[in-house]
């Protein structure tokens, strides 16, 4: 994408959005393009070193403070690889995270969780570098990771916003927890799924929506209601 169009695709992000999962950010120029429409003086940036870093409005939301984070959890911000890569098939893949507070509200944190899965498990399997099952095998591992770390959270009493492109079709995607809630879910991309934690965060979603972007991908949003 030129950078004319990552610049209007990050201004429509910020636009609609307070909390910015983003994925394929693999550039220096990219950062520069977010921040002329997301500064940060007014956005918390995290993990910009990973291809899917994660950007919170500071006006609404803070970095929980270590002091008031559940016992057993020692870091309000975390990344995790999930997968190596495989030269001309896959890059590695990543998993990222941030804790945080709404400012003013004496509300749990909330886990926003930021993950880019392997492709083609199904779309490309046995062609393109694949002829073992290597994209399969691969995404088993994505899934795995992310869902023990969903779990290590809920059983922390962190209830988990998890948005990704997890490169799966929706009948292949197994749930995270039993009771988890799917906001959005695209046919093989786009995922946005709430899991809650018993004495955690309520979150509700109150509606979806859906915008163009120069991206292949459009933005999917989800528009939630957090309460205790």
């Amino acid at each position: 994408m030129s950078r004319e169009h990552v610049r209007a695709d990050a201004a429509t992000c910020a636009a609609h959005c307070d909390v910015i999962v983003w994925q394929e950010i693999e550039e220096t120029e990219d950062d520069e393009d977010i921040d002329a429409s997301l500064p940060p003086a007014e956005w918390d940036h995290t993990y910009r070193s990973l291809e899917v870093p994660l950007s919170v409005r500071l006006s609404l939301f803070q970095r929980t403070p270590k002091s008031q984070l559940p016992a057993g959890i020692l870091h309000n911000a975390g990344h995790l690889q999930i997968s190596k890569g495989r030269a001309h098939v896959s890059p590695s893949r990543d998993l990222s995270w941030g804790i945080y507070s709404a400012r003013g509200l004496d509300l749990p944190p909330v886990v926003f969780m930021d993950s880019h899965w392997v492709s083609g498990a199904w779309t490309h399997a046995g062609q393109l570098g694949d002829s073992d099952g290597w994209r399969l095998a691969t995404w088993q591992e994505n899934f795995d990771a992310t869902k023990a770390q969903i779990e290590a959270f809920n059983a922390a009493g962190l209830t988990v916003v998890f948005g990704a492109d997890t490169n799966t079709p929706a009948e292949h995607l197994p749930a995270f927890t039993a009771d988890q809630i799917t906001a959005v879910s695209d046919s093989g991309y786009d995922k946005i799924i709430v899991c809650p934690a018993v004495g955690g965060a309520v979150v509700e979603v109150l509606e979806t929506g859906r915008f163009p972007l120069f991206s292949d991908h459009d933005l999917r949003t989800a528009k939630l209601r957090i309460t205790s």
